[in-house]
């Protein structure tokens, strides 16, 4: 399981097998989109989707911000737990990131 928390203390918890595509389009952001927890019928169609917003320290890292996602992500992990970002505690599984939101059943 994927965990998020953004700084609204908004927690976001989802199987990887969810994650449709990460994806960035300026620069300064990486967006990750997921199946919704809710509604996964219409996600087929066009539906509903879960996003997790990634805002970068620097610009055009975002290469590199990806990598490090794919990287924790495909670690070993004894428990099944795996944290990519909490805005709240400021631990984040690459130096590449800034912030997060939540943007959830969209």
């Amino acid at each position: 399981m994927l965990y998020f928390r953004d700084a609204a203390d908004t927690t976001f918890c989802v199987p990887v097998s969810r994650m449709t595509k990460m994806e960035t389009t300026n620069g300064t952001t990486v967006v990750m989109t997921f199946l919704p927890g809710n509604n996964e019928l219409n996600a087929t169609a066009g539906g509903l989707k879960d996003i997790v917003t990634i805002t970068l320290v620097t610009a055009d890292t975002e290469k590199a911000c990806m990598h490090d996602i794919l990287s924790t992500i495909n670690a070993t992990h004894s428990d099944g737990f795996i944290e990519i970002a909490d805005d709240v505690t400021g631990t984040f599984c690459s130096s590449t990131i800034a912030s997060i939101a939540t943007t959830l059943d969209t």
